[in-house]
């Protein structure tokens, strides 16, 4: 999850400074994988 906030984070830092130059960001993160600590963060 820290890592998915880090890529999210960092692409609005990213659009926000690029904006004036009419440049775009975008960021594409990965599915979880299905393991038994997502388990117990999934809703039932």
């Amino acid at each position: 999850m820290a890592a998915k906030h880090g890529l999210e984070g960092l692409t609005k830092v990213v659009a926000l400074e690029a904006a004036a130059h009419g440049v775009t960001a975008d960021c594409v993160n990965p599915a979880y994988v299905r393991t038994q600590l997502v388990e117990g963060q999934l809703a039932v």
